[in-house]
């Protein structure tokens, strides 16, 4: 794994986890829990809504994350569970975010990606043919 910082234009840092072995066509990156506004105990980069952080510091937080991703992110409600839902062109990110799935899957260009994980392994999975990526 690579740490690339990204930061915006003011001045505001999220560290990236990014893989060496994914294909730079594939834009990707893990956060951590630095670069974000969220007092203790949510220390930094909460972006669950339901834990009892203040919304407009999760709303901040989700910003920076997708200032550094370029693009829209998109998140479902995660279940434990095996269903994967994919994100097609005419589905919005607050219709996402109603899904109740274990992961995401698509072949835009223009989306991110999310699942949040504690003591679950996050799976970025790409696919080099048809473009499409999933994160699970």
């Amino acid at each position: 794994m690579i740490v690339s910082p990204y930061e915006d234009d003011e001045g505001s840092a999220l560290p990236l986890l990014r893989s060496a072995v994914m294909p730079a066509a594939f834009r990707h990156g893990f956060t951590m829990r630095a670069g974000g506004v969220s007092a203790p105990p949510y220390d930094a980069l909460n972006v669950g809504g339901k834990w009892g952080d203040a919304p407009a510091s999760v709303a901040e937080n989700r910003r920076r994350i997708v200032r550094a991703a370029g693009a829209p992110l998109y998140v479902a409600t995660q279940v434990h569970g095996a269903d994967v839902a994919r994100v097609r062109a005419h589905d919005a990110p607050a219709d996402v975010a109603d899904w109740r799935v274990d992961g995401l899957v698509t072949d835009r260009e223009d989306v991110a990606l999310a699942v949040f994980v504690a003591d679950c392994v996050p799976a970025l999975v790409a696919d080099l043919r048809t473009g499409a990526f999933a994160a699970v």
